[in-house]
């Protein structure tokens, strides 16, 4: 009726290595190496993207020091006595419109006032750069 025999009942595992004409990658090793090109992705995009924003930064920041050294220079080289209060200026450079603000006060020194100059983009609120200095005037 029944027949045994001497080979195992017991199955073993095939053999785990891949024949040479099978060699390649697994999927799981497909799927590792796009998260890992993917992560390396993501992160120069950032890097790139925020070193895009710092140029743009200090190129405004640039431009306005050169508007605010500009109203400053008109300043210093006008030989009249300069009128105290704040007054506002408009400018466009680099292709961009900015607002200077230059703020004339007294000291505690006769002959002496301080010149201030801050600048900013048309329609926005940060002070992109400050320049101040002292001038005599009034005296010969």
């Amino acid at each position: 009726m029944f027949k045994f025999s001497n080979k195992s009942a017991v199955r073993h595992a095939p053999d785990t290595k891949r024949p040479s004409s099978q060699a390649g990658f697994t999927l799981v090793e497909t799927l590792i190496a796009l998260l890992i090109v993917g992560v390396t992705t993501g992160a120069l995009l950032t890097l790139i993207g925020q070193n895009t924003r710092f140029n743009a930064d200090a190129q405004d920041r640039f431009i306005a020091s050169m508007v605010g050294d500009t109203i400053m220079v008109e300043a210093l080289a006008n030989p009249a006595i300069l009128d105290r209060g704040i007054e506002e200026f408009s400018q466009s450079l680099g292709g961009r419109d900015w607002i200077a603000i230059r703020e004339i006060g007294e000291t505690s020194l006769p002959g002496i006032i301080t010149v201030t100059v801050s600048v900013r983009r048309e329609g926005q609120t940060q002070i992109r750069s400050t320049i101040s200095t002292l001038k005599s005037e009034g005296q010969s």
